[in-house]
């Protein structure tokens, strides 16, 4: 900015005058008593009037690098003290004007400087931020030639202006659908990247109540176009209107020279009209980000949200995000894989996110849903903690969900993420994804009731595969296979993917015995890796459910060289785990203990370290068992199902061994809570209902049928809780002892017979077999 040669001694606006040279404020002629401070940052302001002065600018002026304050605190006083002495009002302001996080601009109207013949010291000159071209600048000279009709006729169209304004403005209510972002210049880093970035500003507001994707998705597809056609203005207000929505928000970025024109809009759906629009010249292309974000504060305002709720939810898009377009479009491009279900290709454009800025919090947060997709548990915890030590560089919005995946994930606390995921609907009304995790921690407690309503309003508000698959496990879960499989194929009219629910269509196909669908779904997942591992390691499963345990070793090893081709080495020893674990189940001790120690070399995971430690404590290998209940104890205090339930049913397992059932018992009592929770959510460990089971041989070994009988129904009762795996199918052998114990003959020889016949094709040399054939000819 120019400054001028001649600088005035006083400057007044309204009531006001500000005397440059003796640093003074007078009100109607009456000194005002105003600290030194506060004086400086209005003198600041008024000198250049209708302008940003920035936080930044400020500081240097004020508040050197070697003076000993609380820049923030100190600055924030100083505004409020002015603001008190001034009259004025943050929320409606008529002198002080805040931009949230960056800076003030002096916005009264009728400042009027009064030249001195002596010079005072040149004031340096805050630098111009790329602020919007819309934001008024006035004139550094007051204008009184305007003749009373004039101003009669300004006043009448500034009057129209606010109405219309105000009339067209969103309320909490009302849904908008965020278009694409036009990149009309040559450079492919826009594209995508700029949505992404406003979508983060925007929806750091609880105001603003975005058309979720998969709302979007399902739209075009209803209107005959691919979901990756363009969402330009007019699909943008078709789907809008198709969606009861109010408003669509567009944005574009062109080149000019060397420069870049950032514009964005908001467009009322039903008449087209124009809500608000702005346009921003951005001097480098390391500046748009910034530049954006700025839009986006004042598109929020001029769309109706209050000053307060903008002052408390923003935050800038380099500190809540990342300063490095680079660096948001990998993040954009991660994000788009795993929308497609394709958690694997996401991890590259992720990883790269995070070379390019090491303190991205949301990426490592992104990257950690890929572990857990990929059931890479340690990796998911490790990215889960980063996210979590870099939260505050995040919005308020996305801090809390990193807090709630912190508990959740990390933690693996389902009580405190519960809470977590309850505040944030609470503050953020509009958002679905807290359904979804509500959903998983109800799943893994057993709350499978809670759990499926949860899932529904979950996909009332952002239908995907994801809800319908998470609806449909809960209604397996509670046995309802009739309803579960109307979902599906209600899935299926969604045009959402049937190679996604092939696992859920498989298990149905278990459930039924129908051996037969279940080949046929089987092959049809050749083709998509991700969906042929779940597979292969289901299909062990089932071997191991029927008892045959050669055609499970090869399936397994299959699933475990699957997992080890990608790269997935935790999952790989989970399954690992999960086989020693069966093998352990029907007296293979030998072959449990090596693929125990097998898991547990090439992982220690929360569920490798369980499924393993259940091993060795069925197997014989007490040392090892107990050891692997301390690691697990002290590397996770706050897990809610290793300390009620992995834990319990080691120790468990451990006593029953020993001969002690009574221990057992004893150790098996805090599992109570949550022994009935699906913890196959974590993925296929076999760790479900580990504590009935176990309890359930713990009163056979005391001869106790009744309470040995009851466990055991617990399983046989609720097969949807597990699946295919061995537990539920040697419950069945445990209810028939437990009957054998009550002396009621006639129970035991059916519940015997029921047992051999769904093993009729094991293999003939597994030992429970042996054992149970023995048995059933005693009767």
């Amino acid at each position: 900015m120019h400054v001028p040669v001649q600088s005035p001694r006083r400057i007044s606006f309204r009531r006001f005058e500000l005397d440059l040279a003796s640093g003074e404020l007078y009100k109607d002629g009456q000194k005002v008593p105003l600290p030194p401070k506060a004086f400086e940052v209005l003198r600041a302001l008024v000198e250049h009037p209708g302008e940003v002065v920035t936080r930044d600018d400020l500081r240097a002026r004020l508040w050197p690098a070697d003076t000993f304050v609380e820049f923030e605190d100190s600055l924030n006083h100083a505004v409020n003290k002015l603001r008190r002495v001034l009259g004025d009002s943050a929320d409606e302001p008529q002198f002080i004007e805040t931009l949230p996080r960056f800076g003030y601009r002096f916005i009264a109207p009728d400042v009027s400087p009064k030249p001195s013949e002596t010079a005072s010291p040149p004031v340096v000159t805050p630098p111009k931020a790329n602020t919007s071209v819309d934001l008024p600048r006035q004139p550094r000279r007051v204008w009184v030639a305007f003749s009373w009709a004039a101003v009669i006729l300004v006043g009448v169209v500034a009057g129209t202006f606010v109405y219309k304004y105000r009339a067209q403005a969103l309320t909490e209510k009302d849904t908008v659908v965020l278009a694409d972002f036009a990149n009309q210049t040559d450079d492919p880093v826009f594209t995508d990247t700029l949505r992404q970035g406003l979508l983060v500003a925007m929806s750091q507001s609880p105001f603003f109540n975005f058309l979720p994707a998969s709302k979007v998705n399902a739209t075009l597809q209803h209107m005959g176009h691919n979901v990756q056609d363009p969402l330009n203005d007019d699909l943008a207000r078709q789907v809008c209107q198709r969606n009861q929505g109010k408003a669509f928000i567009a944005g574009s970025i062109a080149g000019l020279g060397t420069q870049y024109v950032l514009s964005l809009r908001a467009v009322n759906c039903s008449t087209g009209d124009l809500l608000a629009q702005q346009q921003t010249q951005v001097e480098r292309k390391e500046d748009v980000i910034r530049a954006l974000s700025l839009q986006a504060t004042t598109l929020r305002r001029k769309l109706g949200e209050s000053l307060g709720s903008i002052q408390k939810f923003d935050v800038s898009l380099e500190q809540a995000t990342t300063p490095s377009l680079e660096a948001l479009q990998a993040y954009t491009i991660g994000g788009r894989q795993m929308a497609q279900f394709d958690s694997q290709s996401a991890i590259v454009p992720l990883k790269r996110a995070i070379a390019l800025d090491p303190d991205f919090s949301m990426a490592y947060l992104r990257l950690a849903a890929v572990y857990g997709n990929l059931d890479q548990t340690g990796l998911m915890e490790e990215n889960t903690r980063q996210a979590f030590a870099l939260r505050s560089r995040s919005t308020e919005a996305e801090g809390l969900r990193i807090e709630a995946a912190y508990y959740l994930l990390a933690n693996g606390d389902l009580y405190k993420g519960l809470e977590g995921y309850k505040l944030i609907k609470n503050l953020y009304p509009q958002a679905a994804y807290p359904y979804n995790l509500t959903g998983i921690i109800y799943r893994f407690s057993g709350q499978y009731e809670k759990a499926l309503l949860e899932d529904r309003e979950f996909d009332r508000r952002s239908p995907s595969v994801m809800s319908l698959t998470n609806m449909a496990s809960d209604l397996i879960n509670l046995g309802q296979l009739d309803q579960a499989e109307k979902l599906l194929a209600e899935g299926e009219s969604r045009h959402l993917s049937r190679q996604a629910l092939l696992p859920l269509y498989y298990s149905l196909a278990f459930f039924r015995h129908d051996s037969q669908h279940m080949q046929e779904i089987a092959k049809s997942a050749s083709g998509n890796p991700g969906i042929e591992r779940q597979l292969l390691a289901m299909r062990a499963d089932t071997a191991a459910y029927y008892g045959r345990f050669r055609q499970a070793r090869q399936l397994r090893r299959q699933a475990v060289e699957a997992c080890l081709s990608h790269g997935l080495v935790e999952s790989a020893a989970a399954r690992l785990s999960a086989a020693s674990l069966q093998e352990s189940d029907v007296g293979n001790f030998k072959e449990a203990q090596h693929l125990a120690a097998k898991s547990l070399n090439l992982a220690r995971t929360r569920v490798v370290l369980a499924g393993a430690g259940m091993a060795y404590g069925q197997s014989g290998g007490i040392p090892q068992a107990q050891a692997l209940a301390d690691e697990l104890g002290r590397r996770y205090p706050f897990h809610t199902l290793a300390n009620l339930s992995w834990i319990p049913a080691i120790r468990a397992n451990i006593d029953n061994q020993k001969g002690d059932a009574a221990g057992a018992i004893e150790a098996l009592q805090k599992a109570t809570p949550v022994e009935l929770g699906n913890a196959n959510g974590e993925m296929d460990d076999g760790l479900t209902l580990r504590p009935v089971y176990a309890r359930g041989q713990a009163y056979l070994l005391l001869h106790r049928g009744t309470e040995a009988a009851a466990e055991f129904r617990k399983i046989v009762d609720h097969p949807g809780y597990i699946g295919p795996n061995t537990v539920t199918a040697l419950a069945q052998l445990g209810l028939a002892r437990a009957y054998v114990l009550e002396g009621d003959t006639a129970k035991a020889h059916a519940e015997y017979e029921l047992f051999l016949d769904l093993w009729k094709d094991a293999d003939p040399d597994v030992p429970i077999l042996t054992q149970a054939k023995a048995e059933y000819a005693k009767l």
